[in-house]
């Protein structure tokens, strides 16, 4: 589990690994720290998230690997997926170079304009801004 308290400070993200779930085997989950109310803000069943990233007040990153047709928790390196939300409502999924592949990615953002991603397969990847 990983969690990123927002800058707000009233609410964080938790990203949460379930791999024996039948639904979705990992989520994105907002949780309101005032009354610990929480809700997803993503989940796919045919992805496994690894890492989750704040750009901004409302921008976050998420690393994920494809899973479709899979175990739920990845025994093999597959397609590396970086997941970008404006405001935890659409995710859109960001231009990766298509050799990157991995089991887990861990993403590591000092601020809004940087960000790199590191796979457990030794890639390491930048954030480029069009």
């Amino acid at each position: 589990m990983r969690a990123r308290i927002l800058p707000s400070g009233a609410a964080a993200l938790l990203l949460i690994q379930r791999p024996d779930s039948l639904a979705s085997p990992s989520a994105i989950v907002e949780l309101d720290l005032k009354t610990l109310q929480s809700h997803p803000v993503y989940q796919n069943r045919s992805r496994w998230l690894t890492d989750l990233a704040l750009l901004g007040p409302d921008t976050t990153l998420a690393a994920a690997v494809d899973q479709e047709g899979r175990a739920p928790f990845p025994a093999i390196p597959s397609k590396l997926k970086i997941l970008r939300s404006v405001g935890f409502n659409n995710w859109t999924e960001m231009q990766v170079d298509y050799r990157a592949e991995a089991r887990a990615a861990l993403l590591a953002a000092p601020d809004s304009t940087h960000a790199w991603v590191a796979t457990d397969t030794g890639m390491i990847l930048t954030l480029v801004k069009d």
